[in-house]
């Protein structure tokens, strides 16, 4: 009996927490934008989550006639990036991903002399295709701003812990 006022409380909560972090401004990615938490980011794709464990959502969609797994990553409950792996493999797959990116973004840049790593920029959001270490297709989507925010944090850490060893010293 009491489950229903919880459901309804914790929908509303999302609901408000998710307008509340979209009048910041534009998506970023599908639906969402960098630094949300996960309830927001849960509420925004609609779907039920794969079961994963740690700082993650994922999910499996269809883009581009085919199976996709989207997966978000957090740090301290703030999405940092997103990324599509694509389930399979063909040259053909490949140059659709890029056109469609680039029909999006603009042409892309070859981030490497490897041509399967293209990279494009948005103001607040850097887009990398390449392969996973299977050959899968796969494209990252990283928050410009959370970046430096999780380098920072990291550096920080580090600093932290010298100065905690030097301590026992």
């Amino acid at each position: 009996m009491l489950r229903i006022p919880y459901f309804l409380m914790i929908l509303l909560v999302s609901a408000l927490v998710l307008v509340q972090e979209s009048l910041a401004g534009p998506p970023d990615f599908r639906m969402v934008r960098w630094g949300m938490g996960k309830i927001a980011v849960m509420a925004a794709e609609k779907s039920v989550p794969e079961p994963v464990s740690g700082p993650y959502l994922a999910y499996r969609i269809w883009l581009l006639d085919q199976e996709v797994f989207l997966r978000y990553r957090f740090v301290e409950n703030r999405l940092l990036e997103a990324r599509y792996v694509f389930t399979q493999t063909s040259s053909y797959g490949e140059d659709k991903i890029r056109q469609v990116l680039e029909s999006k973004y603009g042409a892309g840049n070859l981030e490497s002399e490897d041509p399967v790593r293209w990279v494009w920029e948005t103001e607040r959001t850097r887009i990398l295709m390449d392969k996973t270490d299977e050959g899968y297709p796969r494209v990252l989507y990283t928050g410009k701003e959370m970046a430096r925010w999780f380098k920072e944090r990291q550096q920080n850490r580090m600093q932290e812990e010298k100065a905690r060893i030097l301590d026992l010293f």
